[in-house]
Order: C-alpha cells, then sequence, then structure tokens
C-alpha cells in the first residue's frame, strides 16, 4: 500500500510488466493510479506519464528483456521531484539496428519520444548494473 501524499517523505513503487507493446498502457495506469491516490497535481501527472510511455516504449522497441521475458517500472515520488526508472535485459543491438551491417541503411522516424523526454525531465540517463539496463528520469514538481 503506498504512504500519505504527504510532501515530506519519499514514496517508492513498482510494477513487473511484460516485455510487450501493451506494457506502456498498463505502466501510464498503474503510475498514474498512484500518484493520483497521492494527490499529485494532474499537470504532473500528465508529464510523468508522457515520460513513462517513451521509456517503456523504448525498452520494448530497443532492448532485450529481463529475465521470464519482462521490464520493471518503478516510480519514487519525492517532495520536489519524481523518478522514473525502467528495468530491461540491456540494449539488444539487432532489435535497435535491424541491418547493423549496412552503412548505408537510414534509421527509421522514431527518436522524437526522447525529445519529448528531454523536455519534460531535469534529467534522463541510462545506467547498467549487473546486466540491467535501467533508464532513469527525473520530473520536477513544482
Amino acid at each position: 500500500m503506498l504512504a500519505s501524499g504527504s510532501r515530506t517523505t519519499a514514496t517508492r513503487s513498482s510494477v513487473t510488466l511484460p516485455h510487450s507493446t501493451n506494457s506502456a498502457a498498463q505502466a501510464r495506469l498503474a503510475v498514474d493510479r498512484a500518484l493520483h491516490d497521492l494527490a499529485v497535481a494532474e499537470e504532473v501527472r500528465t508529464d510523468v506519464l508522457v515520460v513513462v510511455s517513451e521509456l517503456v516504449g523504448n525498452a520494448v522497441r530497443h532492448a532485450a528483456p529481463l529475465p521470464g521475458g519482462r521490464i520493471e517500472v518503478g516510480w519514487t515520488v519525492e517532495p520536489d521531484e519524481i523518478i522514473l526508472e525502467v528495468a530491461d535485459g540491456g540494449i539488444d543491438v539487432l532489435r535497435s539496428h535491424p541491418d547493423a551491417n549496412n552503412p548505408d541503411s537510414s534509421p527509421d522516424e522514431g527518436g522524437r519520444g526522447l525529445l519529448l523526454v528531454t523536455a519534460l525531465t531535469s534529467d534522463a540517463h541510462r545506467l547498467y548494473r549487473e546486466g540491467v539496463g535501467v533508464v532513469r528520469a527525473v520530473i520536477p514538481r513544482p
């Protein structure tokens, strides 16, 4: 159960989802419910949901799954920011670059989502911990 919505304490929660295109919607629903229960302002929730959708979508499109065919989505609500973390099995080179052996191949139209993530966060970066890739994004709270 999540803690109260006090702005003086941090609350951490997470959900395990399948490494599937449907997981972005499931992640948005779980995060939105948790943030709503903590009385996080709607405009902040909107920004967080855009970011979580992009991070989960990127994990599914460009990374291998964690063991068991899954990804992990975690969030921490702090007094001045919300921290999102999406864990996957690390970059899958063939999935990220299907024609990696052909230098003349051009990338698809993707990549715009990272522009949104950059615009909505104060920090976003990828970490690697013991074979697990984790994207961490920080969304400020007014």
